[in-house]
């Protein structure tokens, strides 16, 4: 079984199983430039939680027009921590996932951006809210490794 039909599955169980709420999935591509962006990443993730759970929109709408962060540090502390607070507030005891499939293949295989974005999974997700987990599929590669460790 490859890694995208694992991550899809594992989408399709988290689902059915009526104690959790999958609030974000990104299937990346290397040939979609949209998918390659780290920043256009994170915003997506942030789009997801914002369009499942419609009771947060307008206390997260308040605060975002306010904000105009582009660094994907500042993304993700202003945009990605407000959302998964908000909704850890809201639902404390329910589980949430976010699922990324095929990492790897997000920005150019050598770039900062690839790099910057591990080191943000290295440094901030341990940050995330009590029931948010993250599952990540990719290959594992050699000049990575320090950062999923």
């Amino acid at each position: 079984m490859g890694k995208t039909v694992f991550a899809a599955e594992l989408v399709r169980r988290f689902n059915e199983d009526r104690k959790g709420t999958v609030i974000a999935v990104v299937f990346f591509k290397f040939n979609d430039s949209s998918s390659q962006d780290p920043a256009l990443l994170l915003k997506s993730i942030v789009y997801q939680i914002v369009q499942a759970f419609p009771s947060i929109a307008i206390d997260f709408l308040n605060v975002l027009n306010h904000k105009s962060e582009t660094s994907i540090e500042g993304i993700f502390d202003e945009y990605l921590m407000m959302a998964l607070n908000l909704v850890a507030s809201k639902m404390p005891t329910t589980k949430h996932l976010i699922v990324l499939d095929a990492l790897d293949e997000c920005g150019l295989q050598d770039s900062m951006d690839r790099k910057s974005l591990l080191m943000l999974f290295q440094n901030k997700f341990r940050e995330l809210p009590g029931g948010v987990k993250l599952f990540v599929t990719g290959r594992l590669e050699e000049r990575y490794r320090s950062c999923t460790s």
